[in-house]
């Protein structure tokens, strides 16, 4: 029998409420799964159960139980334990049911609700009238951000437009230092939070500055209250006598101290002595002063040596008293940064501008939303909630719903945002307490890890206090650990309950330790601390340990868990080297693997001809293979030209070695041939086409090319017209692309929060000294005050850069870096608990660190390990490539060609093909601008391209002689000019489908029209005599 067997029976009553709190391992999952047979036995169709989850593997996982439990049942195929025969006893009375009512469930299980919060809100607003909502069906974007962006530059465009919003978008600007990428990014990370902010924005929005400062006034008597209370009676007095008395020492006018002296008694404390108390017992990064000297004023002076002598003993005995105090000390440290109680003039001016402009926003994003039916889950939630109404006046859909659903279970409701909880809230409008709707809530706060999510832990405990809605839910606590041994759980019992605050709360999501009781011992299970010399040494012994983990037992798993996945460069590199195999979970950029990088430096080169980094880097990677020495020389040839231009005069550059000449002409007769064909096919292809042909299959192993083919499909997602259109965007989603390292291995290596859910028989947890990583500064921050009776928020802009500070913007900042200081903990013990038998910590750093694991655990001793790493054996990094011989198979000379008995050097053929390209270019813009002169075209962007190719002065004026000459005879034709002219259908770089040896290829043709109901599919052929290669072009076409 367990500990809390009688609360697991509870928690399955058809006719109460619960909210349950199940810590790790407790088995909350068999729990739900028995709940909703219980009531599917009961209810007239199994449409009035709704399981709501967060994920949708939990979802499919709750699913696959019920149906499990069900079909067993169907074949009463005998429980094994007895939890077991709870679970068999519920399913078959849900199978009677089944029956009698003939649901046939196990033929349609979709008659099942089991869904996420996010399949929940789509299925809701599919139901609302079409015509009235016009994003009813559209696209959930999984990664919204350029939406965003697009959004915040319409918006900032539509304000320069405007005479009277203009000097807003300048007064913002200017705040910014002028920095115009800064404000987008900025913007666009606000509108990705919206539903945070769009309350507080039109609840204040036409409110005077008088209750903005209402506001603060509120805030910093709430803080002085805190303090207050935090400190008793004696503590309070103790403090009020020393403080005085430093005051009537020092004497100095000048002095924070000096306000003391009119401090007549505590109970009068006010912000200004609040801050003075808190600058004198606290150092700079808010610890307790070991004793008051000469930095705060206390010195010996004549006339008050007993004064003195009496004031360093109070102090002494004050400091140590207050260092015990956690809560007072926390409080001091928010009394640090007490706003000022009013908005200085800057400030409210930038304050008044964003709540003019950020409505503004956010009715742009929703104009793009309708452009692309597309919305994001912020949209589509914000969406669900509108077609419930209100409790006043709910929709046909909120009634429907109230004779749809009767009983409704939540699992991991930690993990609930606010826009989530206002649409269970109107779920459940009309509820009685009484009534025959029940409410389940299944959860742990300690297990609250998703704030970056919008997750608030802090509505479990209001559940739990207050309820939701109507309905107050009895609570109810699991205590047995079914996952880990006795010796693990005493040991998380131990740490956790001194980590974890002792009092709750649910404004800043303090969540206290509850402790487990372990149902099994494991008499081998170890909990081991080390401590390494540096990150490869910390490597080597964790790859030491996993291989002797894995002789030990061929059976038992072992995970790899870590806060950010920079951890696990070092120890991935080991475990490569000691050819360990091991499953990854989204661990490993693209943007930093080597094989990803040198084709993203292929294609820069191929866009940026004049980006000599781009080309030293291909040149260096497998895809060319140049030693250093001939990338120093190649590099040095013509310092102020580009790289393109240094390989254009490969046979001047005498100091090349034999191998690098053969390498660097190869490459360069690869590159300088695809560049004439710059446009014939999209992007992708003509970027992996070049590759090919630099043999970049026979470079890369299967795994490293299945990376690749990532990068390409990538292109294809952001290229537009034959080019990406956004750089830093196309970046950024690369450093969200994984590498995928599926492999049936027992070693799993994963970030910790990818984690949470999951169980491994030893866990190891390395890099524990290194600190938290701070969150970027948005642009605005705001705060709901916990102590108004009616809607008041703190509003605070970001400071200038060209301030030090803004305390405002610092308290706000402080409350939210005191959320991620509890969730940090939060974090450890998900870590923790992921193990069944063994755990094993690592740390890398010599001296304990603020903001990290190894501070939380500062009660645990760790063993210092002596590096036996021999610094010879360091594995430096090989030049990987091919033999020369794959080059000199593949080219005879290819700086030589024949030109009507001349030979034709390398400078005049890369001048020929820069000179092709910008023909191709001024084409295309004919077709898009319909020219009549020669002195229409644009002239000076084509003299701008050919100084970024890195030609000289004469080598430009004989390209554009040339472009002029040709673009002249052009212009006199009159096909040419039928081919430019505007026509009713007519499309430049258009896309056709065909199929090529039962392969879908997309061709790309530079000008299709239909004149005179002719459709002519017209390509630009650059050559002096028409090739084979576009003759078969126009065969398929």
């Amino acid at each position: 029998m367990t500990e809390d067997k009688q609360q697991r029976l509870e928690a399955t009553n058809p006719k109460r409420s619960f909210i349950v709190q199940a810590p790790a391992g407790s088995g909350k999952t068999e729990l739900l799964t028995q709940r909703f047979l219980r009531l599917l036995g009961l209810v007239k169709a199994p449409e009035h159960i709704y399981a709501l989850t967060f994920t949708k593997k939990a979802a499919g996982e709750m699913r696959a139980r019920i149906l499990a439990a069900l079909e067993k049942a169907a074949n009463n195929t005998p429980p094994t334990s007895a939890h077991e025969q709870l679970t068999h006893q519920y399913a078959q009375q849900a199978l009677e049911q089944n029956m009698r009512l003939q649901w046939q469930l196990l033929t349609q299980p979709s008659r099942l609700r089991i869904m996420t919060i996010d399949a929940l809100c789509q299925q809701l607003v599919h139901t609302i009238f079409t015509q009235d909502k016009p994003l009813t069906h559209a696209n959930i974007a999984e990664k919204p951000k350029p939406l965003y962006l697009k959004a915040v530059r319409a918006c900032l465009q539509d304000a320069l437009n405007d005479d009277q919003l203009k000097p807003l978008v300048h007064t913002l600007l200017n705040h910014l230092d002028g920095r115009q990428d800064k404000l987008i990014e900025l913007l666009s990370e606000l509108l990705a939070r919206r539903e945070q902010w769009l309350t507080a924005i039109y609840a204040n929005k036409d409110c005077s500055k008088a209750v903005f400062e209402e506001a603060l006034a509120l805030i910093i008597a709430h803080e002085l209250t805190c303090f207050t209370n935090t400190l008793p009676d004696d503590m309070q007095k103790l403090m009020h006598q020393t403080c005085q008395l430093l005051a009537t020492i020092e004497q100095n006018p000048a002095s924070p101290s000096h306000l003391f002296l009119n401090w007549q008694q505590f109970e009068q404390i006010d912000a200004d002595i609040g801050q003075s108390l808190a600058h004198l017992l606290l150092t700079k990064d808010n610890k307790v002063r070991k004793q008051f000297t000469h930095h705060v004023g206390l010195t010996k002076k004549s006339g008050f040596e007993e004064e003195y002598v009496i004031c360093k003993k109070l102090s002494q005995k004050l400091l140590y008293q207050l260092s015990s105090l956690t809560e007072s000390l926390q409080a001091l440290e928010r009394l640090k940064n007490l706003p000022k109680p009013v908005y200085a003039p800057a400030q409210w001016h930038v304050l008044q501008t964003l709540l003019t402009l950020l409505p503004r926003l956010v009715a742009h994003l929703y104009v793009i939303f309708n452009e692309q039916n597309t919305v994001d889950f912020s949209a589509l939630a914000t969406q669900a909630t509108y077609a419930l109404g209100d409790e006043l006046e709910p929709t046909d859909l909120s009634l429907y719903l109230d004779n749809t659903i009767y009983h409704l279970l939540i699992d991991e409701f930690q993990d609930t945002s606010i826009q989530q909880f206002e649409l269970l809230t109107k779920l459940t409008f009309g509820w009685l307490p009484d009534g025959d709707k029940t409410l389940f809530i299944v959860g742990d706060p300690m297990q609250s890890i998703y704030r970056f999510r919008q997750a608030e832990v802090g509505l479990f405990l209001k559940v739990k206090q207050q309820g939701l809605g109507a309905i107050l839910p009895d609570f109810l606590e699991l205590t047995c650990n079914f996952r880990a041994s006795s010796t693990l759980i005493d040991w998380v019992n131990q740490h956790f309950s001194v980590i974890f605050p002792q009092c709750e709360d649910i404004e800043s999501g303090a969540i206290s330790y509850h402790a487990s009781v372990a149902s099994f011992n494991t008499p081998d299970s170890v909990i081991k601390a080390y401590s390494c010399s540096s990150k490869e040494h910390e490597a080597w012994v964790i790859s030491q340990k996993v291989q002797k983990l894995l002789q030990q037992n061929n059976q038992d798993t072992i995970a790899i868990l870590v806060r950010a996945r920079t951890h696990l460069r070092c120890i991935i590199k080991q475990l490569r080297l000691d050819k360990i195999d091991f499953q990854g979970v989204e661990i490993e950029s693209l943007a930093h693997l080597n094989h990803v990088q040198d084709i993203w430096a292929l294609t820069q080169a191929l866009l940026m001809p004049a980006n000599r980094l781009a080309w030293l880097s291909v040149l260096r990677s497998p895809l060319a293979g140049l030693d250093l020495n001939d990338l120093h020389v190649i590099a040095n040839f013509a310092p102020q030209s580009s790289i393109y231009h240094a390989l254009s005069h490969i046979t001047e550059i005498t100091e090349l070695s034999t191998q690098g000449s053969l390498r660097a002409a190869y490459f360069f007769n690869v590159i300088s041939s695809a560049l004439t064909k710059r446009y014939q096919t999209n992007l992708s292809h003509w970027i992996g086409l070049v590759f090919q042909k630099l043999h970049g299959l026979d470079c890369y192993s299967d795994k490293e090319l299945a990376d690749i083919e990532q990068f390409f499909n990538l292109i294809d997602k952001h290229e537009l017209d034959g080019l990406l259109m956004d750089w830093a965007l196309f970046e950024e989603d690369l450093t969200q692309l994984y590498s995928k390292n599926l492999t049936a291995a027992r070693l799993h290596i994963m970030t910790i929060h990818k984690a949470k859910g999951l169980e491994f028989d030893s866990v190891i947890l390395p890099s524990l000294g290194s600190m938290a990583q701070k969150d970027n500064n948005p642009l605005l921050r705001w705060l709901k005050l916990p102590t108004a009776s009616h809607d008041l928020h703190i509003l605070s802009p970001i400071h200038a850069p060209y301030h030090d500070n803004c305390s405002l913007y610092n308290y706000v900042a402080q409350v939210a870096a005191e959320k991620d200081r509890f969730e940090h903990q939060r974090l450890l013990y998900v870590a923790v608990t992921r193990a069944k038998k063994n755990l094993y910590l690592f740390d890398n750093h010599q001296t304990l660190r603020a903001n990290s694991f190894r501070q939380l655990l500062a009660a645990q001793s760790f063993e210092t390990l002596d590096s036996t790493l021999d610094s010879s054996a360091i594995h430096l990094p090989k030049l990987k490539r091919l033999p020369c011989s794959r080059y000199e198979d593949s080219i005879s000379n290819p700086l030589a060609a024949q030109e009507n008995g001349e030979v034709v050097t390398a400078l005049k053929k890369i001048t020929i093909n820069d000179t092709k390209i910008l023909l191709y270019e001024l084409l295309i813009w004919c077709t898009q601008h319909n020219p009549q002169t020669l002195d229409d075209l644009p002239w000076a962007f084509i003299n701008n391209q050919l100084v970024m190719l890195g030609l000289k002065p004469p080598q430009i004026a004989t390209s554009l002689a040339f472009l002029k000459q040709r673009m002249h005879h052009i212009l006199l034709d009159p096909i040419a000019l039928r081919i430019f002219k505007p026509h009713q259908k007519a499309h430049t770089h258009y896309k056709i489908l065909s199929f090529v040896k039962q392969k879908a290829v997309t061709h790309c043709i530079d000008r299709m029209l239909i004149d005179n109901q002719i459709c002519w599919l017209i390509q630009f052929n650059l050559e002096d005599e028409a090739t084979y290669e576009s003759a078969s072009q126009t065969l398929r076409y």
